[in-house]
């Protein structure tokens, strides 16, 4: 991977003056990466012969800007009751001094201050206790140290961090121009009213535009801030609720669903053998209630405002249990198989614990602490959008191959969302899904024991055609977060997110936690099927976009997907796996109607 990382190989251990302080080191994890690329060393140090010293490495072909810290009283409650001040910090290759900060309180520098917040991690206030060191450093071996100028003796954190991504080095005015073209192209190409587009660093505002127009009739512009209905993204916010609910000890991973469901619901499955992880990575066997044609799809698409309840979606998963085409997909916990159904139970499992809507919940427990302001999850019987929203368009007889359908562009962007409801009913903006699933990624709303759910690979399921590749899944879904390959690149890199397929629009949100970028894209439009077109905001541009900023991630990725030992890591079994990630699907069963509803 191309992060800064401490070597795997290596420990350093160096004697200075009369006393030596051995530090253990440690390496980044390649299965979760983090915004904290490694953590040093610790240790005492003082009068300049008890000294702290911590050896790291850059990584991959390129200088690295590098945020070096000091954290005087961090690790006060190790028992050394006296705190270091006014720390110096030498960075060395081989003997050689590369640079120093000379000691004292560097960190109410305007520059490292800005590096820290870009950082995101916790704060970090100007004063004798804490010292700092920013510079740029090429690929190579580094050793860190760390003594004290006034005599002070205490205990002392020493981090290295490799500063994310700036959006001026990348997204370049040229960058941007490219962008501009690579989106137009696509709404010309594939009858698209509109594509809104946001790429957010970290530390950074999004940068959010939008192409076309937002109504077809008057052609009156697109705005980049318009509310869309994101569809399966969605299921994101579920995921993350649920994971809030186990931080707070309101049930676990392996709750069975006869714990938290009432007696009547669902009581054609095995509520006693279904769990909760089972849920979040669709491996329940229960089946998607969007698969019922007759008794959910045409009613659901020509009665614009039925409002629907939950308990009415899994009534009819329930009811065609028995039903050969239509009933239990497969034995609980032993495949992949996506189901609408399952954030459906999700939802009605969190109303339960928590006593309110989950609208409620989400906006109190998500929407409030990440500070998303133009995210919505709408209530029974809202059909409208505020101000300004895009229009989203739908040709239902070339979707879905149904000649008695419409057979015309409709503006489908009033209904009532209750129709999908945890699965795929939310609203938002392209700035605010960049925001949330940066944060989700780096877990700023929640405790970081539940960070790996959405980003260890052991926790993911494998699912595809192709699942398995060099030992671990290729596509794979986890916390309701699903890892995909980008087909139009044909290269695989580390990515999370979702995407959201629903009447009138077409979204994808992910992050690239290496690069720590947000990348976000909603064309106004359900994407045809057949004759040539896309049937995803991936391919249509999400893809090109990364491509644009980061051609030299494609190439790698195309010629090393991963190192042998990161294969290894990936594949090693673990208790908290759950079904195994490159279990191989179901060859009978296919998803023939996409993601959100169809």
């Amino acid at each position: 991977m191309n992060f800064l990382k401490i070597n795997r190989f290596r420990r350093a251990f160096e004697l200075f003056g009369v006393a030596c302080v051995i530090i253990g080191l440690q390496s980044a994890i390649a299965a979760e990466p983090s915004r904290i690329v490694s953590l040093a060393a610790r240790g005492s140090v003082g009068t300049g012969q008890d000294v702290l010293i911590g050896g790291f490495t850059i990584a991959g072909t390129a200088p690295k800007q590098v945020l070096l810290r000091v954290a005087g009283p961090a690790l006060g409650s190790f028992g050394v009751t006296t705190s270091l001040s006014n720390t110096k910090i030498t960075v060395f290759s081989g003997t050689r001094e590369i640079a120093s900060n000379q000691g004292g309180a560097s960190a109410s520098s305007a520059d490292i201050a800005q590096a820290v917040t870009k950082l995101g991690t916790f704060p970090f206030p100007a004063g004798s206790l804490n010292s700092a060191l920013l510079l740029s450093l090429e690929p190579g071996n580094y050793t860190a140290v760390v003594s004290s100028t006034d005599g002070t003796r205490g205990i002392a954190l020493l981090e290295v961090y490799e500063l994310p991504a700036s959006s001026g080095a990348i997204l370049t005015a040229d960058n941007q121009a490219k962008i501009q073209a690579l989106v137009d192209k696509a709404i010309r190409d594939y009858s698209i009213p509109g594509i809104m587009y946001s790429v957010k660093f970290l530390g950074e505002q999004p940068w959010t535009q939008a192409r076309g127009v937002r109504d077809l009739a008057s052609g009156q512009a697109l705005q980049a801030d318009s509310y869309f209905r994101i569809g399966s993204a969605s299921k994101t916010f579920i995921g993350m609720a649920i994971l809030k609910a186990i931080q707070d000890k309101r049930l676990t991973l392996d709750t069975t669903l006869d714990k938290v469901l009432p007696t009547a619901m669902l009581n054609n499955y095995p509520k006693n053998i279904i769990n909760i992880r089972m849920l979040l990575s669709h491996t329940s066997g229960i089946n998607s209630y969007t698969n019922y044609i007759d008794d959910w799809f045409f009613p659901y698409i020509l009665n614009r405002t039925r409002v629907w309840t939950d308990a009415e979606l899994i009534q009819l998963v329930n009811a065609k249990f028995k039903d050969p085409e239509l009933g239990q997909i497969a034995t609980p916990g032993v495949i992949w198989a996506y189901s609408n159904t399952n954030s459906v139970l999700l939802s009605v499992i969190l109303e339960g614990l928590y006593s309110k809507p989950i609208r409620q919940i989400i906006a109190e427990n998500l929407l409030a602490p990440v500070g998303l302001t133009k995210t919505i999850y709408p209530a029974p019987g809202q059909t409208t959008m505020p101000e300004p929203y895009a229009r989203g368009y739908m040709n239902w007889a070339n979707y879905v191959g149904v000649p008695s359908l419409p057979s015309t562009d409709l503006d489908v962007s009033a209904y009532d969302a209750s129709g999908v409801g945890g699965a795929g009913a939310m609203v938002s903006t392209t700035g605010d899904l960049s925001r949330w699933i940066e944060s989700m990624v780096n877990f700023s709303t929640g405790s970081p024991d539940y960070r790996r759910g959405h980003m260890d690979w052991k926790l993911y399921t494998g699912f595809g055609a192709a699942s398995v590749t060099a030992g671990y899944a290729q596509n794979s879904y986890g916390m309701h977060v699903a890892h995909e390959p980008d087909t139009t690149n044909k290269a695989d890199y580390w990515i999370v997110g979702h995407r959201g397929q629903l009447s009138g629009y077409d979204t994808s949100m992910m992050y690239l936690p290496e690069q720590s970028v947000a990348v976000v894209v909603c064309c106004t439009r359900s994407l045809k099927n057949g004759a040539g077109f896309p049937t995803n905001a991936n391919a249509t541009a999400l893809n090109g976009i990364v491509n644009i900023l980061f051609p030299k991630l494609i190439a790698d990725s195309k010629a090393n997907l991963f190192s042998a030992e990161e294969v290894s890591t990936l594949a090693e079994p673990t208790s908290e796996a759950g079904p195994a990630r490159a279990r191989a699907p179901r060859s009978d069963f296919s998803r023939g109607l996409p993601l959100s509803e169809y």
